[in-house]
């Protein structure tokens, strides 16, 4: 397991460049072309003293958002392993709805009549192969330079 979790690694690593010095939420393209952006970012108060109290308080003043690198750090190789996860299940729905075969799937759960296993488990291995063909890193890689 060392390459997946060097993988891991270097998408946390992005992660934390693109939220911290590039001061942005992270990014990206499915092997579908459906665009990802993860919406971490929290609201920013400035503190104001009260004199009358003579203590500080929280309010919010100006309201800004600013990128919260932890979460899109945190969160990014998840998400994007997930997103992998859903473009396999979309390409394998499709192929079995060209196929004329009943099918179902929740997360990484996937049902059809007993009588069509045999078709969805082919399907099934087949798109993940075909999806897992392309130059799935590079392609982010790449996105990433142009994007960032």
């Amino acid at each position: 397991f060392t390459a997946s979790q060097e993988i891991q690694d270097w998408l946390t690593e992005c992660a934390k460049v693109i939220s911290g010095e590039c001061d942005r939420n992270v990014e990206w393209i499915t092997p579908l072309g459906l665009p990802v952006v993860q919406p971490y970012c929290k609201l920013m108060h400035e503190r104001k003293l009260d004199i009358k109290d003579r203590k500080f308080a929280r309010q919010p003043l100006k309201a800004k958002l600013k990128v919260n690198t932890i979460k899109n750090r945190n969160g990014f190789a998840p998400n994007f392993i997930h997103s992998l996860d859903s473009s396999h299940m979309m390409l394998t729905s499709v192929h079995l709805w060209h196929l004329g075969v009943n099918f179902a799937s929740v997360h990484d759960c996937f049902w059809t009549h007993a009588s069509d296993v045999e078709v969805m488990n082919r399907v099934c291995r087949d798109q993940f192969v075909a999806l897992h063909s392309f130059p799935i890193l590079e392609n982010l890689f790449q996105f990433f330079l142009d994007q960032f």
